[in-house]
């Protein structure tokens, strides 16, 4: 392993840890438990915070929305709990580390899952609450402050308000460039706007802890999630920057790949312009593939094979630069090898850098999607890296990565634009245009790896295996099971 490499390597994982250490000095004040609770058939899985050491004032449940997970509401969680209250926040049923609901998931069912889990933590029942929920579990929240009369304070992110909802001090909080609710006024409502942040960006705004805060604790309260979010988005850029030196270093211990190293650069424009044009297929696409694995996952899905279409049109199928492809056992067995320590590297980084933000984790309820998810994306991974990532060897690592983002990116906006002129503006194209979103963080550092890969090795085969694998863990976690 070259020298560099190593120092590199250990700069990155020591400054994880510093990292690592001084978010943890930042929540200090607060305590953290974990569990399941079990209901109707269904495993809850919810997180609770609370003062370490100072009384507890009252009680916050943190309500996530649709394909969203508890991690999100973390970062207001914690901080009412520095200030003296006991958050909780779960995964409803389908989401994040719960099970899936055995029957439709209604208001009902929700409302029956949210009794549970406060009986479970002992919240007395005499209690006032302070309830946020963001999107749909906006809609949530509202149906739960007219079920549950110790709700005091009501707050919705990013959720549309109705008219008639409960009696208790209501708070609407919007995202100005929200992709699925435009900002609205409603009767009885006090209503604040967040210039800059979108459906998602909202629940990490430290603004919005100030807004909350401001009201459930009045003043003097303390706010620490501006430091936590910088401290974070620098721990998660240092396990990206591990997770690509980890791969230098294993092509370097192996001494490069089974390809051959030279290979003619792709024609960009004409694969390009391919893809583009093969994009809008995703849309059909996604109504097959997501009965078939779930609506995240599916949309995801459908936009890697209409990748895979254009490259294949355009290529006639020459993969990497030859039309066959002839593989031993012995190759077979060695590429396996390589692309699990690969799979198991780039997971394990990838889940250290954004399980903060939202939930990557891979729960027993979803190894029969991942199944699902595995056995559908390795045909178009396949395509991918034989068809387009092979020919970029003889390119530069920057070149080649360029090239690699630009086809990801022109591919996913064409497949939106084709929603948005279907399907509106906002709603079911909102959501989809914050699912691109999520896709794409989660895809571009796994083709930044891929692209070092190809360019230490010289070899796109065990890429396949590895991308297929963590492409179907995070996908996986990140879907909604309905």
């Amino acid at each position: 392993m070259p020298k560099r490499t190593s120092l590199l390597l250990a700069a990155s994982l020591a400054a994880y840890a510093a990292l690592t250490a001084c978010l943890g000095v930042l929540e200090s004040s607060v305590v953290e438990r974990s569990g399941y609770v079990s209901v109707q058939g269904v495993s809850v899985y919810f997180t609770e915070w609370a003062p370490r050491s100072a009384a507890v004032k009252g009680t916050a449940v943190l309500l996530h929305g649709l394909g969203g997970s508890l991690e999100m509401m973390r970062w207001l969680g914690v901080e009412l709990a520095r200030n003296g209250y006991r958050a909780i926040a779960y995964d409803n049923a389908g989401h994040g580390r719960s099970s899936r609901a055995g029957a439709y998931f209604n208001s009902t069912q929700a409302f029956n899952i949210y009794g549970a889990v406060l009986d479970a933590l002992g919240v007395p029942k005499g209690e006032e609450i302070v309830l946020v929920g963001h999107s749909m579990g906006g809609f949530f929240a509202q149906e739960f402050a007219a079920m549950d009369p110790r709700v005091e304070k009501l707050f919705i992110l990013a959720s549309r308000p109705y008219v008639n909802a409960t009696g208790a001090a209501r708070v609407a909080i919007y995202a100005a460039r929200d992709e699925i609710f435009v900002p609205t006024l409603a009767e009885g409502w006090e209503v604040a706007v967040l210039p800059y942040d979108n459906h998602l960006t909202i629940l990490y705004n430290p603004v919005l802890a100030d807004l909350v805060l401001g009201k459930v604790a009045g003043e003097g309260y303390v706010n620490l999630s501006a430091p936590r979010l910088y401290v974070a988005v620098a721990r998660s850029a240092s396990a990206f920057s591990a997770m690509i030196l980890a791969f230098c270093a294993i092509a370097s211990l192996l001494g490069g790949g089974t390809e051959a190293k030279h290979a003619s650069p792709p024609r960009y424009t004409l694969l390009l312009l391919s893809t583009i044009a093969a994009a809008p297929l995703a849309f059909p696409m996604y109504t097959a593939t997501s009965r078939l694995v779930s609506l995240i996952a599916g949309y995801v899905l459908a936009v890697l094979y209409s990748q895979a279409v254009g490259l294949a049109a355009a290529l006639r199928l020459r993969i990497g630069g030859a039309r066959t492809i002839r593989l031993h056992s012995k190759e077979l067995l060695r590429e396996a090898a390589v692309g699990a320590l690969l799979a198991a590297v780039a997971y394990a980084s990838v889940h250290e850098a954004l399980q903060p933000f939202f939930n990557v984790e891979l729960s027993p309820f979803r190894f029969g999607l991942f199944a699902g998810v595995l056995a559908l994306s390795l045909p178009p991974v396949a395509v991918f890296e034989a068809a387009f990532r092979g020919g970029l060897r003889c390119l530069p690592l920057h070149r080649g990565l360029a090239a690699t983002v630009a086809l990801r990116l022109a591919s996913f906006a064409s497949a939106y634009a084709t929603a948005r002129l279907l399907l509106g503006a906002q709603g079911v194209a909102g959501y989809l245009l914050i699912v691109t979103y999520v896709s794409l963080v989660l895809l571009l550092p796994l083709d930044a790896a891929a692209q070092v890969w190809l360019r230490r090795t010289g070899s796109w085969s065990e890429n396949v295996l590895w991308l297929a694998v963590v492409y179907s863990a995070l996908l996986a976690a990140v879907s909604p099971l309905l």
